[in-house]
């Protein structure tokens, strides 16, 4: 079986951290070396991870003065030692003893997709995200990275051989859709070999109170949306690739749609009105291809916010 790497980023996360860490070390045959990132905690987040590490000899503890989670992650991808990468965020957890099947199916693949569930802090489901097992092109899960519910472009549902991330490391300049630009950039080879399993191995903390749910932290200090940095980046590093342009022109839209309000300042009106405009097109192309009943509800207001 191959040795597995899990790197956390760990920030103000003692209320979460023993249960992220007992869903991976509660694995019956996994071995995992386990790289924990603690950057910027302003509670008892260090003193914990230190009382596993007395228990574990696996676990590793990074004091770190890491701005953000995809510096505190390219610290610890400097430091893995194993053959497969994971990722986990500090208040979320992989599901009783998953990372033993995952590892098997990573066999024959340079990165394993998996599902996963969105969960309430108190551990209730909302939502189940399930794949179709199997193996796909690179071509398509570029396109499922950008827009699939049930793939998202998160890291943390996703094992990848280390092989495939050399030289590849999470932009610190970009802090929304980070994890899209990293896996887009980790593949852009076309000899990748992907494989998606119907296993939902991972559950996604929901908490209306973190910092991608709050209005003001997705502006930046010029009023655009942070999101359309790593879309304007993917479009450039995908210039020569139709799918890929409309993927992301469509991203684009319901992005803008989703944050525009009335409340909203009028400078970040106008931005978004004018991505929404120039990105409207895909939306139509694309009305029944991912969420139809969502789309058509975006597809209403943005057209009632062309005609403002």
């Amino acid at each position: 079986m191959s040795k597995l790497s899990i790197i956390i980023p760990a920030a103000t996360a003692e209320k979460t951290i023993d249960r992220c860490l007992r869903s991976i070390t509660e694995n019956n045959k996994v071995d995992a070396e386990i790289i924990i990132v603690v950057n910027n905690s302003v509670d008892n987040t260090l003193g914990k991870c230190r009382d596993w590490q007395k228990d574990y000899s696996n676990l590793i503890v990074i004091e770190s003065d890491a701005r953000n989670v995809s510096q505190a992650r390219n610290e610890g991808l400097k430091v893995a030692l194993g053959d497969v990468i994971g990722f986990c965020d500090a208040d979320d957890y992989y599901e009783s003893s998953v990372l033993d099947d995952l590892l098997d199916k990573m066999a024959d693949a340079d990165v394993l997709v998996f599902g996963f569930n969105r969960v309430m802090e108190d551990g209730r489901v909302i939502s189940e995200h399930q794949l179709s097992g199997g193996v796909r092109s690179v071509n398509k899960m570029r396109c499922d990275l950008i827009n699939n519910p049930n793939m998202m472009g998160s890291v943390w549902n996703k094992l990848y051989r280390k092989e495939l991330l050399q030289g590849v490391f999470f932009d610190e300049k970009i802090t929304h859709c980070e994890d899209m630009d990293f896996n887009l950039r980790a593949l852009k080879r076309e000899d990748v070999n992907v494989m998606y399993t119907d296993l939902i191995g991972y559950n996604y903390v929901h908490s209306a109170s973190s910092a991608t749910n709050a209005v003001n932290s997705v502006f930046d200090e010029n009023d655009k949306l942070r999101y359309l940095y790593s879309m304007e980046k993917i479009q450039k590093e995908y210039a020569g690739d139709r799918r890929i342009q409309k993927e992301i022109g469509f991203k684009i839209a319901t992005l803008c749609i989703d944050n525009y309000s009335d409340e909203l300042d009028l400078s970040r009106k106008q931005g978004l009105t004018l991505n929404i405009k120039n990105n409207t097109k895909y939306l139509w192309a694309y009305l029944y291809k991912y969420e139809p009943r969502e789309n058509y509800n975006r597809l209403k207001k943005a057209l009632g916010i062309i005609k403002k």
